[in-house]
This record gives C-alpha cells, sequence and structure tokens, in this order.
C-alpha cells in the first residue's frame, strides 16, 4: 500500500510538472505560429495532455475491460470541466474571450455527444460505426481550426524551434509517464479498497488520467493565461468525446448501457456550466467555479451512494 501511495504522487509530481513546461512551450509556439493561444490550447496543448486518456481507454478496450474504457472517458470530460475549469474561474476569472470560438467548440462537443448517446440508444454498444463517425467529425474540428488559424496574424517570438519543440515533448513525456504512474497505482489501491471497475474509472482512473489537464490549466491560470487554459480543458473534453472513445470503438467495441447516460449527462452538464456563459458574455467567473465544484461534489457522492 505505501509503495503505491508513493508512486501516485510521484506520478502527481511529475504531471505537476510536464504541465508547467508544455504550457510555457505552448505559449512560445502560440507566438511562433502567429496564432491566438486559445487555438494552440485546443489543438497542440490539447492533445499532449489527452495522451493519457487514449491510451489508458484503448488499452483497457483491448483487454476487454470495456467499463474502464468508457468510464474513464466520461469521468475525464468531467473532471476537467469540473475541476480544471472550476479551479480556473476561482483562481484567475477573465473577460475578452473569444464568445464565437467558444461557442463552435461547444457546439462540436455537444454533436459528438449527441452521436454518442443515440449510438448507445439505438445499439446498446460503442462500436465501429461509431468510432467512425467521431473520428470524421475530430477531422472536421481541426480542419477547422487550421483554417481560422491561417487569418490570424501577430508578432513572432524570437525562441529557438528546436527548443520549443524538445521543451513540448520533455513535457508531454513527463505526463504521459506521471500518468502512468497515477493510473497504474490508483487501480491498485482501487483494488485494494474493493471498489468496483466502474467506480475505478469514474476515479481513480478519470482523476489520475485528468490530473495533465487540471495541471496545464493551473499553471495557465498562475501565469495569466486564461485564455490557454480554457482553450485546453474544451479542446481536451472535444478530444475526450471524439477520440477516446472513437478510437477504442474501432479497436474493440464496447458494451455501453444506462450508467453512460448517467456519466454523460454529468459531463455535460459541466461542460454547458463551463462554457455556455463565457459563450455568451465572454465573461469567466468565480461563481462557475465554485457551481463547477458543487457539481463535481454531488456527482462523486451520488456514484458511491
Amino acid at each position: 500500500m505505501i509503495t503505491e501511495i508513493l508512486l501516485f504522487l510521484l506520478g502527481l509530481a511529475m504531471v505537476a510538472l510536464g504541465g508547467d513546461s508544455f504550457v510555457g512551450y505552448g505559449v512560445s509556439l502560440a507566438n511562433k505560429l502567429r496564432l491566438p493561444r486559445a487555438v494552440v490550447g485546443a489543438t497542440v496543448v490539447a492533445v499532449g495532455t489527452s495522451l493519457p486518456e487514449i491510451v489508458v481507454a484503448v488499452t483497457a478496450a483491448a483487454g476487454g475491460s470495456a467499463r474502464i474504457a468508457a468510464g474513464s472517458a466520461m469521468g475525464s470530460v468531467l473532471y476537467n470541466a469540473a475541476l480544471a475549469g472550476g479551479l480556473l474561474a476561482l483562481i484567475r476569472p477573465a473577460s475578452g474571450l473569444g464568445r464565437r470560438d467558444l461557442m463552435k467548440r461547444l457546439c462540436f462537443f455537444l454533436l459528438a455527444a449527441l452521436m454518442t448517446a443515440l449510438s448507445v440508444q439505438k445499439t446498446g454498444a460503442l462500436g465501429v460505426g461509431l468510432g467512425i463517425v467521431l473520428l470524421c467529425l475530430f477531422a472536421v474540428y481541426a480542419v477547422t481550426g487550421a483554417a481560422a488559424a491561417q487569418t490570424v496574424s501577430g508578432e513572432a517570438d524570437g525562441g529557438r524551434p528546436e527548443l520549443i519543440l524538445v521543451g513540448l515533448l520533455v513535457g508531454a513525456l513527463a505526463l504521459y509517464m506521471g500518468s502512468g504512474f497515477i493510473v497504474d497505482n490508483g487501480i491498485l489501491l482501487a483494488n485494494r479498497l474493493g471498489m468496483p471497475e466502474r467506480l475505478a474509472a469514474l476515479t481513480f482512473v478519470s482523476l489520475g488520467t485528468a490530473v495533465p489537464d487540471v495541471a496545464a490549466a493551473v499553471c495557465a491560470a498562475l501565469r495569466r493565461q486564461p485564455s490557454l487554459a480554457l482553450g485546453n480543458i474544451v479542446g481536451a473534453n472535444i478530444i475526450d468525446l471524439m477520440l477516446v472513445i472513437g478510437i477504442p470503438a474501432l479497436v474493440a467495441p464496447m458494451e455501453a448501457g444506462p450508467p453512460l447516460f448517467r456519466d454523460m449527462a454529468a459531463a455535460c452538464a459541466a461542460m454547458l456550466l463551463l462554457v455556455l456563459p463565457p459563450a455568451l458574455t465572454g465573461r469567466l467567473r468565480r461563481w462557475q467555479g465554485a457551481a463547477l465544484l458543487l457539481l463535481l461534489a454531488a456527482c462523486l457522492i451520488l456514484n458511491f451512494i
């Protein structure tokens, strides 16, 4: 037990340092490529911090643990929006956020959630057809984001490109390895506590794989980069739905039932609470942070009752 706890804490330290490095070099990359920071947050940073979720979900699906694969994806969305978003709103409320961009990304997320819900309702599974639809939807999301980025101009940063890339790779590696420690030892701790597979996925596994996004959001907030952090959270959640469910569905179709609808409802509620107000007003407020943390606490309590 002590060994698992120590390795779990080591993973937390690694993702904290990796998140700081990844965010810092993500800002440098945005300046170098003359891209808005929200675009980099929703693409490069979001994909990098979502790698643990993708790897865990594919491994779990291939190994026959469908509940962990599906539960970890929904749980990660919930933790990203409610925990990372809640802390961001409490630490660094922001104004002047891109309302149109946030609304577009929220629509992509809700469309992916709708496609997933319809597939589960019709077939009772997360199958190959859904996987293809979600991957195609992600391709459209990526292409539209790249097209929008081409219209942006700005001052180029003087940082050396090779150093920026090395910094991003080192940060991503620390995030990946640290998350591995968190997930592996989190599962061991859950097993020792006698928790069922689905609850383990929603707690230790989801929290472990979401820690990079939480660390990246907190680091970005402390660096006074709320737009980057919010873009990272929204982008990571889109990836969690489209890739973390889509890729495992192609690799190994998974059965899904009513618990997935409950988890998805909580995840969508958290995303709406985080993204809809700034999409309408351009402002991220502290009351949202408090409400998101309360929503997360309520969801965890209801799952343990």
